[in-house]
């Protein structure tokens, strides 16, 4: 668990980390592992003294979950044998990234039982040995159904996760598994200029290295310098109208944000955090709008369930915090 593993960055001082943000940790995994439950959704509202970081901080309890999974390697194996002709990669060798086409994935003529991966980028046809795919292959979201993001390739983008901090807390073969599963594990809503300031900021420690939660969050939409990414971010001033897969968590990072953008979310499972802090008409409608849905809709409380699962997490809820929790089907 990450909160065994990190300590507080503050004011040129190490501290333990306190209790909220561990609390905020253990809510990330809930939603990453609960999420969707006998195909209803789980949502979670969460009163504090002040909202700022708190839905960074679920998000990067996400992430870890997502970093520490385990992949069998047969199952990335098999993902690239069923690749057909034709079907785009991200090959990467060192400095050099680029999309490339499969030609054929063929037996090793060298090695029995192993296969080579057989790709083409412009005149230039390369052969991939098994034992080197998880660390040059990538692959791309257009050939899987279950992943919808774009991915840029060039001179300006990094490939995999090269952060020194998030190598000083997972191994080398977690963090290439992340990246060549990708995927969006998380959308977050707020204000991007926040978000942006608040995920710079020098705050976590480990062994002697500083760290800032953007480590751990690789936002669409928000970083544009990396080819990975696990989750995206929503404005909560944007008006467009986005395609969202309705099993991946949304985190509303204030009561604003989740009357500006519910609308794009509604069925997805759900983190609401509400500021006391923030404007009273704000949390009015907020709070008007979720007794709402869980008087009218097809809903099972799970209060009690939520804060057993924050307890076997090794916290107990906070002073000062509040929790509700239910789960939700629609029709």
């Amino acid at each position: 668990m990450i909160h065994k593993e990190l300590q507080l960055f503050l004011e040129n001082n190490v501290h333990p980390l306190p209790s909220w943000i561990i609390f905020a940790f253990s809510l990330g995994t809930f939603l990453h592992e609960k999420g969707i439950e006998d195909n209803k959704s789980s949502h979670i509202v969460v009163s504090v003294p002040s909202e700022q970081y708190f839905a960074l901080f679920v998000a990067v309890g996400i992430a870890d979950k997502v970093f520490r999974k385990p992949r069998n390697l047969q199952s990335i194996r098999q993902q690239i044998l069923n690749l057909k002709k034709g079907n785009r990669i991200i090959y990467q060798d060192k400095d050099l990234a680029r999309r490339a086409s499969v030609i054929s994935v063929e037996p090793s003529p060298v090695i029995e039982g192993e296969f080579i991966l057989f790709i083409q980028f412009g005149n230039i046809k390369l052969g991939i040995p098994e034992q080197q795919w998880m660390e040059k292959i990538i692959l791309l979201e257009e050939e899987y159904t279950e992943i919808k993001r774009s991915r840029k390739v060039s001179e300006n983008y990094q490939l995999r996760i090269s952060s020194p901090f998030m190598q000083n807390i997972y191994s080398s073969e977690q963090l290439s598994r992340a990246s060549f599963y990708p995927g969006d594990y998380f959308y977050i809503v707020g204000d991007k200029e926040d978000f942006i300031e608040m995920m710079s900021e020098k705050c976590l420690f480990k062994n002697g290295q500083k760290g800032t939660i953007s480590d751990f969050l690789y936002l669409e939409n928000l970083q544009n310098n990396n080819s990975y990414s696990n989750g995206k971010f929503f404005s909560s001033r944007m008006k467009n109208t986005h395609e969202v897969n309705e099993n991946v968590p949304v985190l509303f990072s204030n009561a604003l944000s989740y009357r500006k953008q519910i609308r794009l979310f509604h069925k997805n499972p759900s983190l609401i955090v509400i500021g006391r802090s923030e404007h009273e008409n704000h949390i009015d409608e907020t709070m008007s709008d979720i007794s709402r849905r869980v008087l009218l809709g097809n809903t099972e409380i799970i209060t009690e369930e939520l804060v057993n699962y924050v307890k076997n997490y090794g916290i107990s809820i906070p002073a000062g915090i509040e929790l509700f929790s239910w789960r939700e089907q629609y029709c």
